[in-house]
């Protein structure tokens, strides 16, 4: 007998979400991937033993090597009836938040959904804020899997809880709430699946940001000591995993200021201003940068701002257009090389593990920073000064002093 999961999601920010068109869409696909995501997030062993297939990620969710097969559930969502209009970025109140002139301006929300206002995104639009997104997951194969009933339920939580889909997903866009789940289904299979979804709390029903990072507690003690082994990496080498994990460096903070769900703008807005602010002309990247392209005194080490992704360019007014832009992307494919032993090659972007997203508490939307384990831009791969090809020494991990700065306007994990 099949193991239905009946979800309820909430969008809490708009979901720039779609496909080659840029009209926006309620795809499954992207939602597969975002779930193999935090279940690599989640469990230290989805890769199983090299050589051994499948693996416990290709049990669940499938694979392409042999023996693996498809997923062991459907996903199913009626995206093509999904209630509400699209909106476009020009629709958002983004002049409202604008403070200071010219270069010195500051603006929260056009900082964090700058690409939106580019060439190119002028016809892209979104699935509003507060969009509930229905959603059914269909377990046909080995219901009585321990494994898949854990990957499956913890991967939806987390999801739920701290993940956000679509452009900009990473900065605050297309955040998601876990409104509501249950399961259908009969026999003892199905009870040890209501069971263990009952063992998850839903943080939404939290009245204060505490009370939301109790439940978040609660959440984890289950996953981490219950169903799946905590991440235990002490050396530096295990801390360099291409997937961002739930390991000994992660730690998110909640902002106790809060907004109305209707005035998501200026929430957004000011998560991106404690961002920019902490980020824009800061020592000594700005003055480094800028020796180097004056040809005053050589860049040696990647400027810490790194640390918030690649690539990452520098732009100065004051010099000569010939000499005014830097850019610095990744020093090659060392990730890939690493853990596959393939050959070097061009490597464009390196995210930040850093998460940016609002949650409900109470009545309303609080910031939630979120710092996952691993590679870190700047440090593995390291950073170089794109056409000169010679990689930069490794900068400084500036994520941990950002959330020491947060800490003092929120709770910390």
């Amino acid at each position: 007998m099949p193991v239905f999961i009946h979800v309820t999601l909430r969008t809490e920010t708009p979901l720039f979400l779609g496909g080659a068109r840029p009209q926006a869409e309620w795809r499954l696909s992207a939602l597969k991937g975002a779930l193999r995501f935090w279940y690599r997030a989640l469990d230290p062993q989805h890769a199983g033993r090299p050589g051994r297939a499948p693996s416990r990620e290709e049990r669940c969710f499938g694979g392409t090597r042999q023996g693996s097969g498809q997923a062991a559930f459907l996903l199913r969502g009626d995206f093509l009836t999904l209630p509400g209009q699209r909106v476009r970025w020009e629709a958002f109140p983004v002049g409202r938040f604008h403070e200071g002139e010219g270069r010195q301006r500051r603006n929260g929300l056009a900082y964090l959904g700058f690409p939106f206002s580019m060439r190119g995104n002028e016809d892209r639009d979104a699935i509003p804020a507060g969009t509930k997104l229905p959603l059914q997951l269909v377990v046909l194969r080995t219901p009585e899997d321990p494994l898949l009933r854990h990957a499956l339920l913890g991967s939806l939580w987390l999801l739920g809880t701290l993940g956000s889909l679509g452009m900009r997903s990473r900065r605050g866009f297309g955040a998601l709430s876990l409104m509501s789940w249950r399961i259908q289904g009969a026999g003892p299979h199905a009870r040890a699946w209501e069971q263990d979804l009952a063992a998850l709390p839903l943080l939404h029903e939290a009245a204060t940001p505490e009370a939301w990072m109790a439940r978040l507690r609660e959440g984890l003690a289950v996953l981490q000591t219950s169903w799946f082994a905590p991440f235990q990496e002490k050396d530096e080498v295990a801390r360099q995993r291409p997937q961002p994990h739930l390991g000994p460096r992660w730690n998110a903070v909640i902002l106790r200021r809060g907004f109305p769900a209707e005035q998501w703008p200026a929430a957004l807005n000011l998560a991106g201003r404690a961002l920019q602010d902490f980020r824009v002309r800061r020592a000594p990247d700005y003055q480094d940068v800028k020796d180097h392209l004056s040809r005053l005194r050589r860049l040696v080490r990647a400027p810490q701002r790194a640390s918030f992704g690649l690539p990452l360019t520098f732009r100065y007014g004051s010099l000569p257009p010939e000499q005014n832009q830097l850019e610095l992307v990744p020093a090659g494919n060392l990730l890939e090389r690493r853990w596959s032993q393939a050959r070097t090659s061009s490597l464009d972007r390196h995210a930040s593990p850093l998460l940016l997203k609002l949650v409900p508490v109470g009545k309303g939307l609080h910031p939630l920073f979120v710092r996952l384990d691993g590679a870190v831009p700047g440090q593995f791969p390291p950073a170089m000064v794109r056409r000169e090809g010679q990689p930069l020494q490794p900068g400084v991990d500036l994520l941990t002093p950002f959330l020491d700065e947060m800490a003092h306007k929120g709770v910390r994990l």
